[in-house]
C-alpha cells in the first residue's frame, strides 16, 4: 500500500500488531510517499491519502476528518507561560509545517491566530519542517510549539508527551481516504485490509471527528500535574 509518511509513522505503524492479529497471514508492504501512486505501472493494491477525496478512476472511502491545534511538550508550555494564553508565543520558538503534506485548507500559524482574533506578528520566524510528523516530533522534544494534526498527535496527547495549552481544535477541509481500483477492490487481501481499516477507524471514534469542547482544559490539567 502507498501511504503518506506522517500518517504511516504516527497512525498506521503503531497499529501493525493489531492488523496482524485481526488479519493473520496478511503480507504488508508500506510505501511511505507523498506522490500519487500509479496503479497502472506500480505494484500497489491500495492507498491511504490525506486530501479532498477526488481521485479519478478509483473507488474511495472517507475514513475520518482532521483538525489542527497548538501542541508542545508540557515543560515547554510551563517554561514559556503558554498555559496563560497565546501571548507567550512572542518569546517561544515556533514550529511551522511547510511541505507537501500541508493542505490549502489547513491554517498556518498566522491564519490560526487571525481566526482567533490575535496578531500574526506573534509567530514571525521559527523553524520550518517538511512533514506533519516532524512538527510533532520536534514538539515532543521540546524544540517549540507547532500546529499539529489532531489525529496524528492523539497518541502523544493521550500519553502526556504533548499538551494543547490554549485554543481549541480547528477542523480542516481535507480528510483521510482509502482508495483502490475497481479491480483490486475485489482482491481478498484488499477486502480484508479495508475491513480492518474501517473497523479501526470506528474503534478510535474517528469517522466523524467533532472536537470535544473540554479537550484543551483536560490536556492542560494533565500537563500541570
Amino acid at each position: 500500500m502507498s501511504v503518506a509518511p506522517s500518517f504511516a509513522s504516527k497512525w498506521l505503524i503503531p497499529r501493525l500488531d493489531a492488523l496482524r492479529e485481526a488479519v493473520p497471514g496478511l503480507e504488508v508492504l508500506v510505501d511511505a510517499s507523498t506522490r500519487l501512486a500509479d496503479f497502472a505501472s506500480e505494484d500497489i493494491d491500495c492507498v491511504i491519502r490525506y486530501g479532498s477525496g477526488a481521485y479519478s478512476g478509483l473507488i474511495t472511502e472517507r475514513l475520518f476528518s482532521e483538525a489542527v491545534l497548538p501542541v508542545c511538550s508540557p515543560e515547554f508550555a510551563r517554561t514559556h507561560g503558554l498555559f496563560r494564553g497565546p501571548e507567550g508565543l512572542r518569546n517561544a520558538p515556533i514550529l511551522h509545517e511547510d511541505g507537501p503534506e500541508r493542505d490549502p485548507s489547513c491554517p498556518d500559524w498566522k491564519g490560526w491566530l487571525r481566526s482567533n482574533g490575535l496578531s500574526g506578528r506573534l509567530v514571525d520566524g521559527g523553524i520550518r519542517l517538511s512533514q506533519s510528523s516532524l512538527v510533532l516530533d520536534a514538539a515532543v522534544a521540546g524544540k517549540g510549539i507547532g500546529l499539529g494534526k489532531f489525529r496524528l498527535a492523539e497518541p502523544d496527547l493521550a500519553a502526556g508527551r504533548l499538551v494543547s495549552p490554549f485554543g481549541s481544535p480547528q477542523p480542516v477541509e481535507f480528510s483521510y481516504y482509502f482508495a483502490t481500483t475497481p479491480h483490486k477492490a475485489k482482491l481478498a487481501t484488499v477486502e480484508r485490509f479495508h475491513g480492518w481499516l474501517k473497523a479501526e477507524a470506528r474503534r478510535v471514534g474517528a469517522l466523524d471527528f467533532t472536537p470535544p469542547a473540554a479537550l484543551p482544559a483536560r490536556i492542560a490539567i494533565v500537563a500541570a500535574e
